[in-house]
C-alpha cells in the first residue's frame, strides 16, 4: 500500500518525499526507544535492537509507553509493516538507518509494550517477519525478537 501510493520510495534517486518518510520513521523509532537508566558515569545505556543513539536526557518508560499507545492507534504500524514487507531492496542490502532498518527498529521498540503489541499483530508483523527471522545478522535478530514478543515464537534462552 505505502509503496503503491508512494512510487518515489521505489526510486534509486533520493527524493524529498522519500527522505521525509525516512526521517519521520526515524523520529518514531527514536521517541519509542525505552533506553536504560543513566549509569554512574552519566552515560545512557544503548539498545542493540533499536539502534537509536544520541538522545539527550531521560524520558520515563510510562511516557514512552503512552507515546507507543498513541502511535498504535494510527496507521503508522501498518505502514511500517507494509514497507518492510514490500521493500524493493533485498534484506541483505538494508543498511543502517535505511527506511527498512528504521521501521524494524521502531517495530522492535513497540513490541516491548504489552499495550501496543496488538497493533503490530493487526498490522501483520507476525507473518511479514517470518521470512526475515531466519536470516543471520541484526535484521534476523530483530525479526525473531519482535515475533517472540508478539507470541509467535517460544522464548528461548541459551
Amino acid at each position: 500500500m505505502m509503496v503503491t501510493n508512494a512510487p518515489f520510495l521505489l526510486s534509486t534517486v533520493q527524493s524529498v518525499q522519500g527522505q521525509a518518510i525516512r526521517w519521520s520513521c526515524g523520529f518514531i523509532r527514536n521517541v519509542t526507544y525505552a533506553g536504560e537508566a543513566t549509569t554512574e558515569d552519566g552515560n545512557q545505556g544503548s539498545d542493540s535492537l533499536s539502534g537509536s543513539a544520541g538522545r539527550q536526557g531521560i524520558i520515563s518508560n510510562d511516557s514512552i509507553e503512552e507515546i507507543c499507545i498513541v502511535i498504535s492507534g494510527t496507521e503508522i504500524p501498518r505502514m511500517m509493516v507494509q514497507f518492510v514487507k514490500d521493500s524493493p531492496h533485498k534484506t541483505v542490502e538494508w543498511t543502517k538507518d535505511s527506511l527498512e532498518d528504521i521501521c524494524m527498529g521502531a517495530m522492535c521498540n513497540m513490541a516491548q509494550w504489552q499495550s501496543t503489541r496488538e497493533a503490530l499483530k493487526r498490522a501483520g508483523a507476525v507473518r511479514c517477519l517470518e521470512k526475515i527471522e531466519g536470516l543471520p545478522g541484526i535484521h534476523g535478530y530483530r525479526a525473531r525478537a519482535i515475533r517472540c514478543s508478539l507470541g509467535a515464537l517460544p522464548m528461548q534462552f541459551g
